[in-house]
């Protein structure tokens, strides 16, 4: 579990002892950007 929360905390995302996680609102948008690119899957 440490590992993927090193790696979210690199991107931004807030991440609490609950395990909820708080994502940036740019990341997300980066996020919603890429699936309406041609091509993309989801």
């Amino acid at each position: 579990m440490f590992a993927k929360s090193s790696f979210l905390t690199a991107l931004g995302v807030e991440v609490f002892a609950s395990g909820q996680r708080r994502w940036p609102d740019q990341l997300k948008a980066q996020a919603v950007a890429e699936t309406l690119e041609p091509g993309a899957t989801v």
